[in-house]
């Protein structure tokens, strides 16, 4: 009998985009032999859409009479049977509970898990808010104040970056361990709040111990804070996946990247209103602490992870592996780890050498300083790439998600070649304008739509350590990619950093059209 374990004969399942293995297509025929089926679940509108689920029983019986023997196929169908009563009772409170809120502002269809994405979003606005605030000046302190080399700076950055990277292996495992991405997204944002101080305190640490222990302070908090950002970002990345079905994915990611954007936006105005009104370096960093506050608040008020499990898997082989993993989780994780797909991986290297062309922007506003830009105007310049990338980057994820990721991702990558071009040949402070408006343009088409193309093969109970994985690459890449900037800015009068940029997009780019062209060949072939 091929309409085993409820698939009905001729039905079809979708890949694991988005996590929902659907019957389709099945005929008239197949239909009669469902009806004699002991449980088939039919969705009116998708799980997500909060349309309620039917459970057809076996005719003639009662489902209490189904269990009888302890014949352990009866077990598992009354396990089926209690899961699709609990995504019936789910499916109804999601649906009743609609309201304009969700009708207004809907990225994807559950409602529960659309105001859920409007909580992350509103999280990475905050955080973002907060590291510009501190980010705008903190390059000119470094430099003016405590007067550090461009060396010094890239190595400080480039160690910063590689610690965030690195944590997010760690966050992301446990994440997917615990099968709770909030709680260690809770750690994360508890470090970020506490580092803040930290950079408030350098001037009395400058007066007491010297600029060289002060450096090390800053140097300390630094860390402190992008290893709070690693922590936080490999399982908020893989909530937004668990959050969004695959085919609205690339639009999840991009809203919240427009808000983490607006979120810059807010903090570097903040900035420079306080730089004009003559506010101390230790002033705007102390404030920095408040949206790092605010965040926490949204985080236990507005966002609820949604259950996981193995896409393809009955509800009895869930309860099962749930019941095991108690005592195990790491063990599974390590399982998943072994049988993460060569589509991630190849993806995985080729946002890695993107990220080499990605080197912090400490590098930016120096240029655009030595381009004659007065360094309380800075912030402006962040403002200005911060607002571009937040007016097109959820545009961009829709257009992805609608006409495909290649075409987006590929003009997006030779967007960044060409802002490099500009910050290699301005001779006027108008350039640095237009480089950071190109390099604003290159975030909204690439940044979310390079962690859907991550995902696209992933299943749900992999995401948190595939972005863990991911890690180690982009780690490996963007502290690379900080200590060369650093080295070639010293040798090649401040725009070194843009020829190596434009060397590692260009490579990323071609590896980016052979991946395109493989998979869509493997696929045809399939």
């Amino acid at each position: 009998d091929k309409t085993k374990k409820g698939v009905p004969r001729g039905g079809k399942t979708r890949r694991h985009d988005d996590g929902d293995h659907r019957v389709e297509d099945a005929g008239e025929g197949d239909a009669a032999r469902a009806r004699a089926q002991p449980q088939i679940t039919s969705k009116g509108g998708g799980e997500e859409d909060g349309a309620g689920d039917r459970t057809l029983p076996r005719e003639g019986e009662p489902p209490e009479q189904r269990s009888a023997g302890g014949n352990p196929v009866d077990r598992e169908l009354e396990a089926q049977e209690r899961q699709a009563k609990r995504r019936v009772e789910a499916s109804a409170a999601d649906s009743a509970s609609v309201g304009a809120f969700d009708k207004v502002f809907s990225v994807v269809p559950n409602a529960r898990n659309n105001r859920s994405l409007w909580g992350v979003g509103l999280m990475q606005l905050l955080w973002t808010a907060s590291t510009l605030m501190y980010v705008s000046v903190l390059p000119i302190y470094m430099k003016q104040e405590l007067g550090l080399s461009m060396t010094k700076i890239g190595v400080l950055e480039g160690a910063a970056v590689a610690a965030a990277f690195f944590s997010k292996v760690f966050s992301g495992i446990v994440s997917d361990a615990l099968r709770s991405r909030t709680a260690v997204i809770f750690v994360g944002a508890m470090l970020t709040l506490a580092c803040k101080p930290m950079f408030a305190a350098s001037a009395t640490i400058k007066a007491t111990y010297g600029a060289t222990v002060c450096f090390y302070w800053i140097f300390s908090g630094k860390i402190a804070d992008r290893l709070s950002k690693g922590i936080r970002a490999a399982p908020t990345d893989a909530l937004l996946a668990d959050l969004s079905p695959g085919n609205s994915r690339s639009k999840a990611f991009s809203l919240t990247q427009s808000l983490a954007t607006f979120g810059g936006v807010l903090g570097s105005s903040l900035t420079a209103a306080m730089l004009f009104r003559g506010a101390s370096y230790e002033t705007i960093f102390l404030l920095a602490s408040v949206p790092s506050f605010l965040a926490i608040v949204v985080l236990f008020t507005a966002v609820k992870q949604p259950e996981l499990e193995e896409e393809g898997q009955s509800a009895g082989q869930a309860q099962e592996k749930k019941e095991k993993k108690q005592g195990g989780g790491f063990g599974e994780v390590l399982r998943n780890a072994a049988t993460l797909p060569w589509q991630f991986y190849f993806a995985a290297l080729i946002v890695s050498t993107l990220y080499v062309a990605r080197f912090s922007e400490s590098f930016v506003i120096l240029r655009a300083k030595s381009l004659g830009w007065e360094t309380a105007a800075l912030p402006l310049l962040l403002t200005c790439n911060q607002v571009l990338q937040g007016l097109f980057t959820y545009p961009m994820g829709v257009l992805a998600d609608n006409l495909g990721r290649k075409q987006i991702l590929t003009i997006g990558f030779l967007v960044l070649i060409a802002a490099n071009a500009v910050f290699i040949g301005s001779s006027h402070p108008l350039g640095a304008v237009v480089g950071f408006l190109i390099v604003g343009l290159h975030m909204s088409m690439t940044q979310a739509n390079t962690k859907a193309l991550l995902t696209e093969y992933i299943s749900p109970t992999q995401r948190g350590t595939a972005f863990a994985v991911f890690a180690v690459f982009s780690g490996f890449a963007l502290s690379f990619g900080n200590t060369l900037a650093g080295v070639l800015n010293d040798k090649i009068a401040g725009v070194g950093c843009f020829y190596g940029g434009a060397a590692a997009t260009t490579a990323a780019t071609l590896l980016l059209l052979v991946y395109f062209a493989v998979v869509g060949k493997k696929e045809q072939q399939a």
